[in-house]
């Protein structure tokens, strides 16, 4: 039973990427709604991280649950957190992401995707934290080349 959802699990997820709407992924990231952009934000984990996404809409300050798979098939669970303002990212958010962590005990790594910029603290903040943070620069750098 386990295995069969699993399976089912991941051919959403197939179905999700083929029929992604490429016009949305060409376009710069900064046009998107918000609910667009958590979704280009699968996209490039999974496309660029290679990280394979478990779930979305996790919640409880995590909108993407990923994974990657080591050489002997254990999953290593991946939080991410995705923030599409226009103004800066304050260490709250990255106090907030740090927090969630209590709720995933079996992540690893925690991400804070934001299509922004982060203030200084917010970047201080991640470093004493272990937060790998992408801003709008690096996004639209590393998106070019998909």
């Amino acid at each position: 039973m386990k295995n069969l959802i699993s399976y089912i699990v991941q051919n959403r997820i197939k179905m999700l990427f083929q029929t992604f709407d490429d016009d949305i992924r060409k376009q710069k990231f900064q046009t998107l709604d918000p609910w667009q952009f958590e979704k280009y934000c699968s996209y490039f984990i999974e496309k660029y991280m290679g990280l394979k996404v478990i779930h979305k809409k996790y919640d409880k300050g995590v909108d993407i649950l990923a994974g990657r798979e080591d050489k002997t098939g254990t999953l290593h669970q991946v939080i991410i957190q995705c923030k599409h303002h226009a103004s800066d990212i304050t260490p709250n958010y990255v106090r907030e992401l740090n927090g969630s962590r209590e709720f995933y005990p079996e992540a690893e790594e925690a991400i804070l995707i934001t299509s922004g910029h982060f203030s200084d603290g917010a970047i201080t903040a991640a470093e004493e934290l272990n937060i790998k943070l992408i801003d709008g620069r690096e996004l639209t750098k590393i998106s070019e080349k998909l």
